[in-house]
């Protein structure tokens, strides 16, 4: 296997992959962010119109919405731990 052949078989596999990666990061992301990634990667174009579908702009977009939601989440779970530690620690001051 020479080294045409295997940049073919990526070059393959990679339009093989795409289309379903493009399709779950568009049904995931948010759409706010999906247009201001939009918006400043045309700026960086130097004007050129960048379409929503472009992994360009689904890529930052659906990192930004994934890493907002997982830190609600954290913070769903550590503000309640965080409430009885403060409890607990007043009544033991209390009891002092």
């Amino acid at each position: 296997m020479g080294k045409h052949d295997t940049e073919e078989m990526v070059d393959g596999r990679r339009s093989t992959v795409r289309e379903p990666l493009r399709d779950f990061m568009k049904a995931t992301r948010g759409p706010t962010r999906s247009r201001a990634s939009s918006r400043s990667r045309s700026q960086q174009a130097g004007g050129e119109s960048v379409g929503d579908a472009d992994l360009v702009v689904l890529m930052p977009s659906f990192v930004v919405t994934e890493l907002s939601e997982s830190l609600c989440g954290g913070r769903r779970i550590y503000l309640p731990f965080l409430l009885l530690d403060l409890i607990v620690a007043n009544v033991l001051l209390a009891l002092a």
